[in-house]
């Protein structure tokens, strides 16, 4: 196979700098060393960069001058080949397109080398980093840079189509206060809602997830990295039917109510939630079958509990450095698939100690780059949860530390913990929100 280059390309935009080197220096910029595959293309290109930084005439004399190993007749074969500059946009453009497409070949033949001397666990994660490479790749060649007017009316049009109804719309979660704040969560979105144990974590995520899929009408993808799937559902099964837990558990609830069960799972059916209790711990098994659920269904929302107990790409990493890639990786992941990630983190133990035990971005276990990867933080904290459960509702704060695209404040809610049920607490009646979840 011949390798991707183009040496009259590579002739042609040197010549047009020795040519007209005050022209056409804003070009070439846009240019690396390896852009260049002849090798004496690249030698010359980077005494005329470090001339360019010096800010010194770059000619076929001044250049040989700086390094008098070129050969000068080639300088000045290059530069009397140029009749015209107009069409060095042209040629880097291949030679853009010709760089990224060498980088793929490497990278493929690095795959294969992989395929035939690593393990399947190691495979899945080279091929979810090979997919960021490749798309990397390709968009490198696409400008970047657009007017900023160009931008403002593109949101203009957005903003008239979501008030026409129509076009991109943020997701509701169905919690009023929440929604106000955060304005709905943005499709590429990264939101890590963080809490001690047993402060309810968990049921929150899945109250989430119930009232967005109910209220979206979308598929829930819930990753649950510490519990069955059976455990998860007796909560749902608790939370749909407003009965105890232990009621439904030890099978009271048959003796008492036995249509109880009936209605449970009919009202079930409005919730499209799908959960994964497997060995799924790394981002690319998740992304994967993300991907493939997003191909068959409506995938609108992805939930991770939790995401210190997810596995980096490499096991000798420290914790620090493996929530920074994993909240990375899961950043990417959301804007790559266009859908919203909800991701539980644990907070610090010290939080404890802390007079005032309302936890703060800071508190975040093995926090990482979580707080500039996270598009919204939510920080819960209720007074008792060290406390025996007594049944009653416990008033609960879901702090928004963090709303890159709202404003920050504070969301109360009444966490019915038997129930495994969240309701809003309304702050004009200083009461419950009565209403269907």
């Amino acid at each position: 196979m011949s390798i991707p280059c183009n040496i009259e390309a590579e002739r042609e935009v040197l010549g047009a700098l020795l040519y007209d080197y005050q022209e056409v220096s804003v070009k070439f910029s846009k240019l690396v060393a390896d852009d260049f595959y002849d090798e004496t293309h690249r030698k010359i290109f980077n005494v005329m960069v470090e001339m360019l930084k010096q800010r010194l005439p770059v000619t076929p004399i001044t250049v040989y001058e700086k390094d008098n190993s070129l050969d000068m007749l080639m300088l000045l074969d290059l530069s009397g080949a140029i009749a015209t500059t107009g069409m060095v946009d042209h040629y880097i453009k291949i030679l853009k397109e010709n760089t990224s497409k060498r980088k793929l070949i490497r990278a493929c033949k690095k795959m294969m080398n992989d395929i035939e001397n690593g393990s399947v666990e190691d495979l899945r994660d080279y091929a979810y980093r090979f997919t960021g490479f490749v798309e990397q790749s390709v968009t490198q060649t696409r400008s970047s840079l657009v007017p900023l007017q160009d931008v403002i009316n593109q949101n203009i049009a957005e903003v008239n189509a979501i008030a026409r109804g129509q076009g991109k719309k943020d997701i509701r979660t169905g919690y009023l206060n929440i929604d106000l704040k955060t304005h709905g969560i943005d499709e590429s979105a990264l939101v890590i809602i963080g809490a001690r144990p047993s402060v309810g974590k968990t049921a929150f995520a899945m109250n989430l997830a119930m009232k967005a899929s109910r209220q979206n009408n979308f598929d829930v993808a819930f990753f649950s990295l510490e519990m069955s799937g059976s455990q998860i559902a007796y909560r749902v099964m608790s939370n749909i039917g407003r009965i105890s837990h232990e009621e439904i558990k030890n099978g009271n609830i048959v003796r008492k109510e036995p249509e109880q069960l009936s209605k449970i799972a009919e009202l079930s059916q409005q919730y499209k939630i799908w959960i994964d209790d497997g060995t799924t711990t790394k981002v690319a098994d998740i992304k994967e079958k993300c991907m493939n659920m997003k191909r068959t269904k409506n995938l609108g929302l992805i939930v991770i509990d939790y995401l210190q107990l997810m596995k980096p790409s490499r096991n000798n990493m420290s914790r620090y450095e493996a929530t920074s890639e994993i909240s990375r990786d899961l950043k990417l992941m959301a804007a790559e698939l266009k859908v919203p990630i909800i991701a539980l983190s644990q907070l610090n133990r010290a939080v404890e100690g802390k007079e005032n035990k309302e936890p703060k971005m800071s508190d975040l276990r093995d926090s990482g780059s979580i707080e500039q990867d996270a598009d919204i933080i939510m920080l819960m904290h209720r007074d008792d949860y060290q406390k025996e459960d007594t049944g009653s509702a416990s008033l609960t704060k879901v702090n928004l530390v963090k709303v890159r695209n709202g404003k920050t404040g504070t969301a109360e809610f009444y966490f019915y913990k038997d129930h495994t049920l969240f309701k809003e607490v309304d702050y004009t009646q200083k009461d419950i929100r009565h209403e269907n979840k």
